[in-house]
């Protein structure tokens, strides 16, 4: 019983460590991304530590002050959470990013790339939050630093700048 009560124990040691080092990777994170210039998408931000290349641009761009989140890029990091404390503190660290607003203009301009994007029948792809990412970019002049294919799309149609933050597929 001993090997068992202390391989518990090891396990929750263990999950805990790695608790405490995502809040720190995260809180780190977020104080490097103040000011912006860049939206950032989910797919971005999750993908900003995959390997020492793109974990290197990230940091570049982050600690000039070069991006920042919207609404609905925030919802979607939130979901991350462990639970409750893990949830307010992850929200505490993204209240000290520069965030824009989702407004009627930006809903609306949503819209019209979606229809444009029907004309071409490639309507299907992009999601309700990529549109809503993607238009809050373009709303602002900011590019859209992300990794999702998507996004070329919407930005085919809309003439906006957007950015892969690795190369296409090598991160998957």
């Amino acid at each position: 019983m001993t090997t068992t009560s202390l391989s518990i124990d090891r396990e929750k040691a263990d999950a805990a460590l790695t608790e405490i080092v995502n809040m720190d990777r995260r809180r780190r994170l977020v104080e490097r991304v103040r000011n912006s210039e860049r939206r950032i998408d989910t797919s971005a931000w999750n993908r900003s530590n995959a390997n020492l290349s793109v974990s290197s641009h990230w940091t570049e761009l982050a600690l000039s002050g070069r991006v920042a989140i919207c609404p609905s890029v925030r919802l979607e990091l939130l979901i991350s959470a462990r639970g409750p404390g893990d949830y307010a503190a992850f929200a505490d660290e993204l209240d000290g990013l520069p965030s824009y607003p989702l407004n009627h203009r930006v809903t609306s301009r949503a819209e019209v790339v979606q229809g444009l994007l029907a004309e071409r029948s490639r309507h299907r792809g992009p999601t309700a939050v990529d549109l809503l990412v993607a238009a809050i970019a373009e709303a602002n002049d900011s590019t859209l630093l992300h990794y999702e294919r998507h996004f070329d799309a919407i930005a085919r149609v809309t003439g906006q700048p957007a950015e892969w933050i690795a190369r296409r597929g090598t991160l998957d």
